[in-house]
């Protein structure tokens, strides 16, 4: 019984995925300058957003994972880490990079350090669930200046999401919420199931692989251009399917939720109009279908199910949501910051479609070129030996 659903589930994952992709292809045959403009509005977003607020972060989180420095960063934030959240130091490092260095960032250095070894496979999946924010640099200057035109905008939704993520991080360090038992944990001390780390203890980690600096550096560099043309051919393929979508939806405002959801930039956009800062929040906290899938792979290899994925993507976005919601009342913002924009309206972060091209294709030339002398390398140590 047992096996007959779960080749029932298969099935129907393939089947979904198959219509996904189908509906996608039609999409771009039936309307081609409307996809192309989403196409060129992604470029733009990936050249004035995402390649220069994210990549240093990618770099930096790549770098500590590498040459072990996210243990070492970890020791300042011990207490913390350990008795708000119930991880080791190295686990403390990924929250506080994911709340400076955007959405991927979490998730991603939390499957770094659980492939390196760094963190149990349990900590890496309580770090999914929670550890994964937008960052300063999207919250204020591209949804707070650029599409609020407000800065001060910005810095409420920032502390909005970010002390959601902070206190779902406390709510599952107090509660088993990733098995749904829902018991409160009275007595820290006297865990069975080693969710509070001890000052020595990895639990069932390996010794964690530690580079010099100038490999780790060289590899942290690799990685993390791998890992912006992968979210880049996230965005601007979620861009061209969201302005198809857009043209779809016309007239139909009961599925105007579908672009909250698909994509964070469009989908802020789309909401700034209403004037609901609890609904911007709970969209820029979220984080959209295009991020997710981003991270999926470092998610499934932490094993973590994507369903219960973005379960704690829903509650992230409703906490921030109600917190927005306070905020925004005790320090009101002018109702002219949220009025219609044009989309995209990036004007901090001035860029070309040609230029962000060239960037993407240098960074994939960049991966073609290390990835080649590697096997060079590796191909001389085996000749030698």
């Amino acid at each position: 019984m047992q096996k007959a659903r779960e080749t029932l589930k298969q099935n129907l994952t393939s089947i979904i995925s198959l219509a996904a992709v189908l509906l996608a292809a039609a999409a771009t045959i039936a309307m081609p300058e409307i996809t192309r403009k989403g196409v060129s509005n992604g470029l733009s977003i990936c050249g004035s957003i995402i390649i220069p607020s994210l990549f240093p972060f990618m770099v930096i989180s790549s770098f500590l994972v590498e040459s072990g420095g996210a243990e070492i960063l970890g020791k300042v934030f011990k207490y913390p880490a350990k008795y708000l959240f119930g991880l080791s130091p190295a686990g403390g490092t990924v929250v506080l990079m994911s709340m400076v260095g955007g959405y991927p960032i979490g998730a991603k250095m939390s499957g770094q350090l659980y492939k390196n070894g760094s963190i149990t496979k349990k900590e890496a999946k309580n770090l999914i669930l929670f550890a994964m924010n937008s960052g300063p640099a999207f919250s204020i200057a591209a949804v707070g200046t650029a599409i609020l035109g407000s800065r001060k905008a910005g810095y409420l939704l920032f502390i909005s999401t970010g002390l959601a993520m902070l206190l779902m991080g406390i709510y599952l360090n107090l509660f088993k919420l990733a098995s749904r038992k829902g018991k409160e944990l009275a007595n820290k001390t006297k865990r069975k199931d080693n969710e509070l780390y001890s000052d020595e203890q990895i639990l069932d980690a390996q010794s964690p692989v530690k580079q010099d600096i100038f490999t780790a550096l060289t590899n942290a560099v690799v990685k993390a251009t791998s890992g912006i043309i992968s979210i880049s051919a996230w965005v601007i393929f979620f861009s061209a399917m969201t302005e198809a979508l857009n043209e779809v939806l016309k007239g139909k405002e009961a599925l105007q939720f579908i672009k909250y959801i698909a994509e964070v930039t469009a989908g802020t956009n789309a909401a700034a109009s209403t004037g609901n800062a609890a609904l911007i929040a709970f969209i820029v906290a979220f984080g959209g279908l295009c991020v997710h899938f981003q991270v999926l792979s470092d998610v499934l290899q932490c094993g973590v199910k994507f369903s219960s994925f973005l379960i704690s993507r829903l509650v992230h976005g409703t906490i921030a949501g109600i917190i927005a919601k306070i905020l925004f009342t005790v320090f009101p913002i002018t109702t002219a910051v949220f009025g219609p924009s044009q989309y995209p309206k990036f004007a901090l972060y001035s860029t070309s479609v040609p230029a962000s091209i060239a960037l993407l294709f240098m960074c994939a030339v960049l991966i073609l070129d290390t990835s080649f002398q590697n096997g060079i390398t590796v191909k001389h140590k085996r000749l030698k030996a």
